[in-house]
């Protein structure tokens, strides 16, 4: 049996799923769970618009932790609002254009209160991993965008400021790192107009060493290899890591940012970069204050 403060030194798969993480969420004692009122929603239980109008999730718990009160019922609180209860039941909703979704509690002393209904992560069509398969990487189709000196890459349906003669056709125009012409390795024409083109830093599909240690609502995670790295099942923090000795490419929802040695950077969860090792600190639940909805 794993216990919570014990730390397993293992080299995994890139793309193997690690339920460490959610065996912790599983097992936080009651006196763990009283000091953290409340535990995130799963992953698949989100809003995708800003006020979660569109919710017709299963949670029926609030941001504090309470119990919702079912909407066919008036106990312990009176209202208006009458849904179907087979279909809503006792769950989070935002049908009157609130912040987002919320409940009347089963709390006689608490009327209303918000749940902690995350965003969706946004969808990615062409959903790979950042890494190649082989030494040229010809068969390469990620997203890696920065050559190895860091320079961002031209666009390959322009031809400023560098003219070529490969014009790839995808989807949508993009600006990603390829292999058209069977180099030694990925690449890209480069927005630098003194540089024409650079290799692109696209690692190996090989295992990354990481260690992890997972103490109450709090995982620490240490990955080093060159290699490609994603956020568990489980993490508050969605993420991609591409990862050298000599520096780490992070890619959140909102940014991607190139850490050197010494480097640091505090987003959804905060990762520092020292000696080819990336430690990423990551709050695997979270404590609210209770936040009470007006009428």
């Amino acid at each position: 049996m794993m216990h919570q403060s014990s730390i397993a030194d293992e080299t995994y798969n890139y793309n193997r799923i690690d339920f460490r993480i959610i065996q912790a969420l599983m097992t936080i004692t009651t006196a763990q769970a009283k000091s953290c009122s409340h535990i995130l929603p799963p992953p698949e239980q989100c809003r995708n618009t800003e006020k979660g109008e569109d919710y017709v999730g299963k949670w029926s718990k609030t941001e504090t932790g309470k119990n919702c009160q079912r909407w066919d019922q008036q106990y312990p609180h009176t209202h208006a609002f009458f849904l179907d209860g087979k279909d809503s039941e006792n769950y989070c909703r935002n049908f009157d254009g609130s912040s987002r979704p919320w409940c009347y509690t089963e709390d006689p002393y608490t009327e209303r209160e918000y749940c902690a209904i995350h965003k969706c992560a946004p969808e990615d069509p062409e959903d790979v991993d950042e890494c190649r398969k082989s030494a040229k990487g010809t068969e390469y189709k990620g997203r890696i965008s920065l050559t190895q000196t860091g320079r961002t890459c031209q666009y390959w349906e322009r031809q400023y400021p560098h003219k070529h003669p490969f014009s790839i056709s995808f989807k949508t125009e993009h600006n990603y790192c390829r292999n058209p012409d069977n180099s030694g390795q990925p690449w890209c024409y480069t927005n630098d107009p003194t540089t024409r083109w650079e290799y692109c830093q696209i690692p190996m599909c090989a295992a990354c060493s990481v260690r992890e240690e997972i103490v109450e609502c709090k995982a620490t995670v240490r990955v080093s290899g060159s290699c490609f790295y994603k956020s568990k099942v489980g993490s508050s923090c969605v993420y991609t890591v591409q990862l050298s000795d000599s520096q780490a490419i992070i890619k959140t929802s909102t940014q991607e940012m190139v850490l050197t040695n010494g480097g640091n950077l505090a987003e959804c969860a905060i990762f520092t970069f020292n000696d080819g090792t990336l430690k990423i600190e990551d709050d695997v639940c979270k404590c609210f204050e209770a936040t009470v909805v007006n009428k």
